[in-house]
């Protein structure tokens, strides 16, 4: 391991004692660390106990994406790992040209505005993604009607039964804004 990866993974990457068990700067470094090295060994330790992990034989896949597509924040999705090697991701899907700020903007006057909330599923514990598995879950791009409408089809039909207790559940709490004139987000 060189010099940097050592310094990322040791004295600047330790826990922060305000902030649970691991600070934001010590889960930075570490990430970087591993994707540099072969292997990575991660340290915790707590009041009782101290623990190394090693992981070895980090293989990078590409899940999506392409020069002209923006793809990311699979945390405000939803990621499921269902056993038997099949793995659910959802994440924020946009044309991007990544040419001016509003192409990879934060908010609703940026990629929201015209992305997708996309679900991918792996049925080979994460080899392969094909796109015959993939469904688009919420539209922002679409237009305000639309996207009332459905919002709205909640109060005015019958709603589906959902066994939250089934191990192969998902739900998504995505948000949408109804326009300039309302200024009014909606969860």
């Amino acid at each position: 391991m060189t010099n940097q990866l050592q310094k990322l993974t040791t004295s600047e990457s330790r826990p922060d004692p305000h902030h649970g068990n691991i600070s934001r700067r010590c889960f930075v470094s570490r990430t970087l660390a591993a994707a540099a090295a072969p292997s990575f060994t991660l340290r915790t330790s707590t009041a009782a106990s101290s623990t190394n992990r090693v992981f070895s034989n980090i293989e990078h896949l590409k899940l999506h994406g392409d020069p002209n597509t923006y793809c990311g924040h699979p945390r405000q999705c939803g990621l499921f790992n269902f056993g038997r090697g099949e793995i659910v991701v959802m994440h924020n899907h946009a044309p991007s040209m990544y040419q001016v700020r509003r192409d990879i903007q934060h908010d609703f006057a940026g990629y929201h505005s015209r992305s997708v909330v996309l679900l991918q599923r792996s049925t080979d514990g994460g080899r392969s993604w094909p796109g015959e598995n993939e469904v688009e879950v919420w539209n922002e791009a679409a237009s305000q009607d639309e996207r009332e409408k459905f919002l709205l089809s909640a109060l005015t039909s019958p709603r589906q039964s959902i066994d939250l207790s089934h191990p192969d559940s998902v739900v998504l709490f995505p948000r949408t804004f109804l326009g300039a004139d309302s200024g009014e987000v909606v969860q």
